[in-house]
């Protein structure tokens, strides 16, 4: 794999200035413009990429499920959607007697639906075993 060095100004709009072989050659621009009027928010940072680094999971085309789960272990709702980093956590559910309920939702990373869907029931049992049902603080992706 190819390093591309990218340097930038701006802080609340980054604006990309150069691109470079080498990590060098950025620095030279950096340097030149650095504390002159032209570019006075030119950024001393160089960024780092991998040229054509495309990520396994779109070479793959994989995938994640969204999926929302009641207390009881009911799926509410379930979607395929484009990939996501996995996830859990809590979405209150309102309902007519003003107390909450919660599903329980998740990006979960799965080839299959029915794999998706074990393991998310596998993160309701836990946190049903815990006593920890509607507390988002349990989940480590959160």
């Amino acid at each position: 794999m190819t390093t591309v060095y990218i340097v930038s100004r701006g802080k609340d709009c980054i604006a990309i200035e150069g691109v470079f072989s080498n990590k060098e050659k950025a620095q030279e621009y950096i340097d030149y413009f650095k504390g002159t009027t032209t570019y006075n928010d030119i950024n001393e940072e160089i960024a780092e990429y991998e040229l054509d680094n495309v990520p396994d999971y779109i070479k793959r085309k994989e995938y994640s499920w969204y999926i929302q789960m009641d207390e009881k272990g009911e799926v509410n709702r379930l979607e395929k959607q484009e990939f996501h980093e996995p996830w859990f956590g809590f979405v209150p559910v309102n309902v007519s007697d003003k107390t909450k309920e919660y599903y329980l939702a998740g990006y979960i990373h799965a080839e299959y639906r029915d794999e998706a869907i074990t393991i998310l029931n596998e993160q309701r049992r836990w946190a049903l075993d815990n006593n920890s049902w509607g507390d988002d603080s349990v989940f480590r992706s959160k």
